[in-house]
């Protein structure tokens, strides 16, 4: 278990994580990207493929100096900050995608999708999209859902 004292998290901290749906016909692609910092959170959700006409709704959230210390927390203890990424040489075609980019101390780390390391940030990725609170969950789903139903218009 991890020592639960006070971390000092860098000014600059950002968090940048996005997740992918694999290859599906529209409209039952979708993507979502989430950002966290010392300021809260966002989250931008594309109901279909990005393109011209497809909305992206965009959500702000609260996330406290106890919550952006615990992720701090999870990204120290994974050492990701110096870490150097070994690429799958045949990485899986079709799936879903996620990755996560990071700045923290002036260093700017990007965490490539398809890596050996991958159980190295799986904690990372539950825990920012574990910051999003369930109502936005629910409300993006369900806007998601009309937008399904009127076949992406």
């Amino acid at each position: 278990m991890m020592d639960q004292k006070s971390v000092s998290v860098p000014e600059d901290l950002s968090l940048r994580y996005r997740w992918c749906e694999g290859s599906v016909p529209p409209p039952d692609h979708y993507e979502y990207a989430i950002e966290i910092g010392p300021g809260g959170g966002r989250i931008e959700f594309c109901p279909d493929y990005p393109s011209e006409g497809v909305p992206v709704w965009e959500e702000e959230f609260e996330v406290s100096v106890g919550e952006i210390e615990s992720l701090y927390r999870l990204v120290i203890a994974s050492r990701i900050l110096g870490e150097m990424w070994t690429a799958i040489e045949d990485p899986p075609v079709g799936g879903s995608l996620e990755w996560l980019e990071i700045v923290a101390q002036g260093k700017h780390i990007r965490v490539p999708s398809a890596i050996e390391e991958s159980e190295k940030v799986r904690e990372i990725y539950g825990a920012i999209r574990d910051l999003v609170p369930e109502d936005v969950w629910t409300g993006l789903m369900v806007k998601y859902g009309r937008y399904q139903e009127r076949g992406g218009e």
